[in-house]
């Protein structure tokens, strides 16, 4: 009987001690699933499903026999339920979503060049705006001079027409003057 008590109190104890243990840390490592749990997972799933109707089916299929199978290990794990039979295979959309994924990374990628390429062409415009400025400042004294001829021909051409319009008025006053006082009509 002590042979018995002790190998219940020593080995026994121990053993049941370690059992505690890995079933807490178990516990405790058991995944929570935080994604699949989210508030948003119905949006993300909507997403998901405009761009593969396919690919969402089986993730919600996924996520469904997941949460299934941590329900059932939390309740073996609690020891609220005996080990039951054997669990059917999961079916990962791993492969489906790698694809995806890949798509929506060369979509990134295009998306990318195409602002690199309106970049570009905003770079390219702006170095041609600068070369301009450089041409226009290196030949600032031939056209300032030619600007100033230019304003000078504008001002004297101007004085031309309103000389050539006050001596058509005055010559016009002229001849009714003569004409009037000769006795006119």
């Amino acid at each position: 009987m002590t042979r018995f008590e002790t190998f219940v109190t020593g080995a026994l104890a121990t053993e049941a001690n370690s059992a505690e243990l890995v079933v807490e840390k178990t516990f405790t490592d058991l995944p929570q699933l935080t994604v699949m749990a989210a508030k948003d997972w119905a949006t993300r799933l909507d997403q998901l499903r405009k761009r593969n109707d396919n690919v969402a089916t089986a993730v919600a299929l996924f996520k469904s026999a997941v949460e299934q199978r941590r329900e059932v290990a939390v309740t073996i794990l609690t020891g609220k339920q005996e080990t039951s039979g054997s669990q059917s295979l999961l079916a990962s959309p791993v492969a489906s979503l790698t694809e995806l994924g890949a798509a929506l990374l060369k979509e990134a990628e295009a998306l990318a060049q195409s602002g690199e390429i309106e970049q570009r062409q905003k770079i390219v415009a702006e170095q041609n705006e600068l070369l301009d400025r450089k041409v226009l400042s290196a030949a600032k004294d031939r056209l300032i001079k030619r600007r100033n001829l230019l304003q000078d021909d504008g001002r004297f051409a101007a004085a031309l027409t309103e000389v050539n319009t006050k001596g058509i008025t005055h010559k016009a006053n002229e001849l009714i003057d003569l004409h009037l006082t000769n006795g006119g009509v």
